[in-house]
């Protein structure tokens, strides 16, 4: 790997090339594997589409046989019809069956055999074949040629339908090798009369088949149930090894190889026969697409491999800035987060003679919007804790401007309701983003033993005298949304000792890895067990478990006492 970097047109530190080489080793065995998956699953599409083509081929000359076979047999149906009404005067269908074979170019002869079991009780078989150019009658009788004993007529009395003869040479009646079609005779009573056919000589079935289509790379074969060869192309006969191919009656798909290379033969049952037809095709005729795609994805592969090289190139000098970026940034958060903090208490836990606090801060990113603080005078201690909208930067921004306002206008007055006002105002004249911030503020006088305080927005406190209680007040909007809100105080008396509990909303709806929040129900729970910040936390993190914090998380607990 060391090579590669020999002659670069820039040069690269230790961090750059170390990136660089763990690029390749992750990327370079991706791109081949996808590759090879993409070559595998399109080749296996390409393939399928292939044997569909192939078998919608021999569907196609499947057909198009049926369709002749049929067309050349369809004159013995009608002529059964015709005789089913009247089966005495069946003399009357040989001028039918001379104007059909005369008709029809394909059909060599058709005969007429009457069943001498029959109610008609007669032995008779005439049959008209064609002989130069003329339509010739002919005698089929016992003892020179016993019709009765025909595989022609017993397949048509035996299954009583039409069906198509195994290819053979007619001793005695047309004289040539040929196909028969034996339609039966039937009443009106269903009771077989006899044999009506359709002969078909079998070069000229061969011709006809091997004219039905002349797709390049394409070869058909009509092979018979005993192995004959019905029609072959003349450019390609077929090899006796591949006959057992065509023994399976089923549609078959098989790949097979001769000395001109391999081929896909297909092969079906021809209906009413028991014949089989196969088309095969050359694979590398078949298969062309594929073999496309393998061309076009080792192209691809070549081209992808020096396309990343280059690219690894260019962003390994790209991360180098991104990484003193990023650490630029980091750097500036970190001091945003010593900023913000230097803004909130320094000490978590404060006693004094008549009171002490136990504070708890936690921000879901590295700066917040949560805030908190207090201020003791001589008679009283003034508190407050508030929460902005949002999070990250925008967020602690925000806060500082709230921090700074509240603690200045601590300067001018300790009343709750007079600091949301002054507050409230500030931020709406100051602020362009739409931010506010939910916020409580309190004031408790020692000698009066009073508690007052005004919330906007924010979840009230819980306060621990007798028992545990959260104040029914009125609740005012968020600060820095309405400006001319009229803010009032609301008051209670609390003779000490008792204790406060205010905390953000994130303590509430901190979440598990069911979207289940802590809730109000499982704090008061927690409280009445022991009322201590410490617990609450303890308390959540086994709720949350690991699931990510999604929300700041403040907690401010208050507790006033006699001084000793």
């Amino acid at each position: 790997m060391g090579e590669i970097f020999l002659n670069l047109p820039f040069k690269l530190d230790n961090i750059q090339k170390k990136i660089i080489f763990y690029i390749l080793i992750i990327t370079m065995p991706l791109f081949l594997l996808s590759l090879y998956f993409i070559q595998e699953y399109v080749g296996s599409e390409l393939r399928k589409s292939a044997e569909k083509k192939a078998y919608s081929l021999n569907i196609q000359t499947l057909r198009s046989i049926e369709s002749f076979l049929t067309q050349n047999s369809r004159f013995t149906k009608e002529s059964a019809y015709m005789l089913k009404m009247n089966p005495a005067k069946y003399k009357t269908l040989l001028p039918f069956l001379k104007e059909n074979v005369k008709n029809h170019k394909n059909v060599y002869g058709s005969a007429l055999a009457i069943e001498p079991d029959s109610f008609l009780k007669r032995v008779y078989c005439k049959y008209l074949y064609k002989k130069d150019g003329k339509i010739v009658e002919k005698w089929l009788l016992p003892p020179k040629y016993n019709y009765t004993h025909k595989a022609w007529y017993r397949n048509a009395k035996e299954t009583n339908k039409g069906v198509w003869s195994e290819p053979y040479f007619d001793i005695g009646g047309g004289e040539v090798y040929m196909s028969t079609f034996s339609f039966a005779l039937k009443d009106m009573k269903n009771s077989f009369l006899g044999v009506i056919t359709a002969d078909i000589k079998l070069d000229d079935l061969s011709h006809e088949i091997q004219s039905i289509h002349s797709i390049h790379g394409a070869y058909l074969y009509l092979i018979s149930n005993n192995g004959i060869v019905i029609s072959e192309p003349k450019d390609k006969p077929l090899e006796k090894n591949f006959l057992h191919f065509f023994q399976i009656s089923d549609n078959a798909l098989h790949q097979i190889k001769d000395q001109s290379g391999r081929y896909s033969l297909y092969t079906m049952p021809v209906v009413q026969t028991s014949w089989i037809i196969g088309v095969m095709l050359k694979n590398s005729i078949l298969y062309a697409s594929l073999q496309q795609l393998k061309i076009r994805l080792l192209i691809i592969a070549i081209m992808g491999v020096l396309l990343i090289l280059f690219m690894i190139m260019v962003i390994s000098e790209q991360l180098k800035k991104d990484v003193a970026q990023k650490e630029k940034v980091k750097n500036e958060l970190d001091l945003a987060m010593k900023i913000q903090k230097s803004f909130l208490p320094q000490e978590e836990y404060v006693a004094r003679s008549r009171f002490f606090i136990d504070s708890y801060f936690k921000s879901a990113k590295e700066v917040g919007g949560d805030f908190y603080g207090y201020r003791e005078y001589e008679k009283e201690l003034v508190f407050y804790l508030g929460d902005v909208s949002g999070k990250g930067v925008p967020a602690s921004l925000f806060m500082m401007a709230t921090h700074i306002l509240i603690e200045s206008i601590m300067d001018t007055t300790t009343e709750p309701a007079q600091i949301m006002k002054k507050t409230n105002r500030q931020l709406c004249r100051a602020s362009q983003r739409g931010m506010f911030a939910t916020l409580i503020i309190g004031r408790y006088e020692f000698e009066k033993e009073l508690l007052s305080f005004c919330i906007a927005g924010h979840p009230p406190f819980v306060i621990k005298a007798e028992g545990l209680s959260s104040p029914l007040v009125e609740l005012f909007a968020p600060v820095g949304i309405f400006e001319n809100i009229e803010y009032t105080n609301s008051y209670l008396e609390l003779k000490v000792p008792f204790e406060l509990m205010i905390y953000s909303d994130g303590v509430t709806e901190a979440e598990n890895n069911k979207e289940e929040f802590f809730g109000v129900e499982k704090l008061s729970a927690v409280l009445h067990q022991e009322f201590s910040s410490k617990n609450i936390v303890a308390e959540i993190k086994r709720f949350v478990v690991n699931n990510a914090q999604s929300d700041d998380m403040t907690l401010l607990h208050i507790s006033f006492f006699k001084s000793k």
